[in-house]
């Protein structure tokens, strides 16, 4: 996918990375059933205010330079993200990915895969020394993707942001 490009998200991408959430189902279960300017001024609020960062992959959308938004990738300091994480893991100085998500037409395509890294990499610029993520106990496919990134399996626990009987699988990589 050659015309595929990441960036990091403005206030002007918040209709494309909403797309997406609703694609993915994220909108449905963290925004819920709200407006669509309710919507927007949710994602502005949690997802592109410093030191969140999300970032977009874009493809172009017609021959005027207009893009489409196609994925994004969230990240933010891992201190205040990551308070099921056992006491035992180093929380300062650590980034947390918040997500990846992908509009379904696109997945299977390297979209998430690209948007991973880049993060990844920009954590790492930042000076992060690695980043943490967590998926649900009955997610294989988010398990697998992660494994699939290098990231390293650390724990297993109860997470009140999970239904009762689903654990959340935390996942470490080193920079």
């Amino acid at each position: 996918m050659n015309e595929l490009s990441i960036e990091e998200a403005m206030i002007t991408d918040a209709a494309g990375i909403y797309e997406v959430m609703q694609d993915t189902g994220f909108a449905a279960k963290f925004i819920g059933d709200v407006k669509l300017l309710a919507a927007y001024e949710h994602i502005i609020a949690q997802f592109l205010v410093k030191p969140i960062r999300t970032f977009i992959a874009t493809i172009p959308a017609n021959r005027l330079g207009n893009k489409r938004v196609v994925g994004y990738s969230i990240i933010a300091p891992a201190w205040k993200q990551t308070l099921s994480l056992p006491a035992q893991f180093q929380r300062e100085g650590y980034a947390y990915s918040k997500g990846v998500g992908v509009l379904n037409e696109f997945k299977r395509k390297k979209v998430g895969e690209s948007l991973a890294i880049f993060t990844a990499n920009e954590a790492q610029n930042e000076g992060y020394h690695g980043i943490y993520t967590d998926a649900a106990s009955d997610n294989a496919a988010s398990i697998a993707f992660q494994i699939q990134l290098g990231m390293k399996e650390i724990a297993r626990v109860p997470d009140k942001k999970r239904p009762s009987g689903i654990l959340s699988v935390w996942f470490v990589k080193n920079f």
